[in-house]
């Protein structure tokens, strides 16, 4: 009975092993993909002026998912790492009008 030499063996066994590892480390890139997002925006007036220190509260639709914050200096807003989904965006500030979205 014919027996192929080692060499050939371990490049057959390096053949057998490179898909399922490619497999193994590109699944393991795909569970590194995030599923969360980031919001910003800025809070304007009427006359278009910048609006700081309103309260920004954002709300996801289908799971109540609750996130609020304060406009900066510039009337501007961050959220991040929130979940994806459906928001609705409730804009407050003393002498305003609150404002949904």
């Amino acid at each position: 009975m014919f027996a192929p030499p080692k060499e050939k063996l371990k490049l057959k066994y390096r053949k057998l092993l490179i898909p399922p590892v490619a497999a193994l480390l590109f699944s393991m890139v795909g569970v590194a993909q995030e599923d969360t997002a980031a919001l910003t925006g800025a809070v304007i007036n009427p006359s278009q002026a910048v609006v700081p220190g309103a309260g920004v509260e954002i709300v996801n639709k289908h799971t109540g998912f609750l996130r609020t914050g304060r406009t900066n200096e510039y009337g501007r807003y961050y959220f991040n790492g929130i979940p994806i989904g459906v928001y609705q965006m409730i804009v407050r500030k003393d002498g305003f009008r609150a404002e949904r979205f």
